[in-house]
């Protein structure tokens, strides 16, 4: 078996996540060639890595570090004998996660505009084919790299993923019990070149009426609608949407019990921001 058998095999094509668990010894144990087993071990070091945006910045990060300074391995350990190993690879024969993982590598560490290209492809084809409104994080994770991956590079498919994002909160039409919708709704709205905001608006409602139950959701859904109107110059509707929500928030208080510790901190908690939003908002 060579390392690229090897690795569709450890990784299937609908894992979720890279896990350096799979690089197990009895797998290492398979290879008989000098090479694979260098990138195997690369490879596990690779997937043991966190990954994860910050403003526009990649970071990669330990999976441990300890309060004595150790840690496990970084993306600081790589050498250029690793990344001349990487650009050897064969990337269409790679698990999709870790194409994805590596050519994200690749643009972060050695700005290589073609990586870039390819990790926003990869992440894009990821969220196609894990999506789901009940178990989301993966899929949100993939469409959000890709996303921002392909702004910052400037990327032909950028208007494309957008009016994805779009198609995706109407066809879910806040029906969905996860937050997902939500945090379409926000990647959009963080995003300057969109403003097509008319379309995901009954969307939004339809989250609202759908999260009277959940203050942290509804409020959440209260604000991206506010975002909207202000984003459309329309700081009136903005006003009187806060209005409903600092409604919506007094009403909540009210209707907690006296009784119980946790309900007078959740009615007080909910008064305040009623508070602020009289204060600093309206």
């Amino acid at each position: 078996m060579d390392i690229y058998e090897l690795l569709n095999e450890i990784i299937p094509s609908d894992e979720k996540w890279l896990h350096s668990t799979k690089f197990t010894e009895d797998c290492f144990n398979t290879l008989n060639e000098k090479l694979d087993q260098e990138l195997f071990t690369l490879f596990r070091n690779i997937a043991s890595l966190g990954v994860s945006f910050e403003g526009n910045e990649i970071k990669f990060s330990p999976q441990f570090e300890y309060h004595d300074c150790r840690r496990t391995f970084s993306i600081d350990d790589l050498t250029e004998d690793d990344y001349k190993l990487l650009y050897a690879l064969e990337f269409d024969k790679l698990p999709l996660l870790l194409q994805a993982r590596i050519s994200l590598i690749l643009w972060a560490q050695k700005k290589d505009y073609k990586m870039a290209l390819k990790a926003a492809v990869c992440y894009h084809e990821l969220f196609l084919v894990s999506f789901s409104s009940t178990n989301w994080s993966a899929c949100y994770k993939f469409l959000s790299f890709s996303v921002k991956l392909s702004s910052q590079i400037n990327s032909k498919d950028y208007p494309n993923y957008l009016q994805e994002i779009s198609d995706k909160i109407i066809e879910l039409n806040g029906e969905d019990s996860s937050l997902l919708s939500i945090l379409l709704a926000e990647l959009l709205l963080s995003q300057k070149r969109w403003n097509e905001f008319d379309a995901i608006l009954p969307a939004i409602n339809n989250i609202i009426t759908n999260s009277m139950d959940s203050v942290a959701k509804a409020k959440r859904a209260y604000n991206l609608k506010t975002k909207i109107y202000f984003k459309q110059g329309n700081p009136a509707l903005a006003m009187e949407n806060n209005r409903k929500l600092a409604s919506y928030l007094e009403a909540k208080a009210t209707g907690e019990s006296g009784d119980n510790i946790q309900s007078l901190f959740h009615a007080e908690q909910y008064l305040q921001e009623v508070i602020h939003l009289f204060r600093n908002i309206l």
